[in-house]
């Protein structure tokens, strides 16, 4: 349960990156359209993620 938990707390840090939500409905987008696939859009959701690190844990 420890990892559930580590897992759901990561979710919700990379749903609430403003990164993240500033990408977040381009890159579905493009994924649906088939214009970037699912892998390349994770990576970039990432990447958007770990620049906005410091921000992102801040509670």
């Amino acid at each position: 349960w420890l990892w559930a938990l580590v897992a759901g707390d990561l979710e919700d840090a990379l749903r609430n990156s403003t990164a993240v939500k500033a990408i977040r409905a381009r890159l579905e987008a493009e994924v649906e359209s088939g214009e970037l696939s699912a892998l390349e859009a994770s990576q970039q959701i990432l990447a958007a993620f770990a620049a906005d690190l410091p921000s992102a844990w801040k509670r």
